[in-house]
């Protein structure tokens, strides 16, 4: 029986400005790139979502990208969340912190409480 070739699918690179939106939520439309429909923008979101996820961690621990509030919570982050403090204690209070965030946030919290006499032990 002949084996039926695929032909091979190259993955669709998004622009930046794809990218921008589904990190913020914002559109910069003076940038080059796709104008999405909103069923673009989160197919977009479907296929970037694990990078982006992973690319906003690193450089916002404690926080996520504007595309994970809107498409994978279903809805657009409360103005309460807008904050790093409080979208973190969210994430935290819903299990939702990584163990790498986690495990950053219990270190930051164990330090030893900086001294007001100055340092000396007398």
């Amino acid at each position: 029986m002949p084996r039926v070739r695929r032909k091979r699918v190259d993955v669709y690179e998004h622009s930046e400005r794809t990218r921008i939106r589904l990190l913020t939520g914002s559109d910069l439309i003076w940038w080059d790139g796709d104008e999405l429909t909103e069923d673009e923008l989160r197919a977009a979101w479907e296929e970037l979502r694990d990078e982006l996820i992973e690319e906003h961690i690193r450089e916002f621990p404690g926080t996520r990208p504007w595309a994970w509030w809107a498409y994978d919570r279903g809805i657009e982050q409360p103005l309460q969340l807008q904050d790093k403090p409080g979208e973190t204690a969210y994430l935290n209070a819903h299990g939702l912190l990584t163990d790498q965030e986690q495990r950053a946030f219990g270190r930051r919290q164990s330090r030893p409480a900086q001294r007001t006499d100055g340092g000396h032990d007398d």
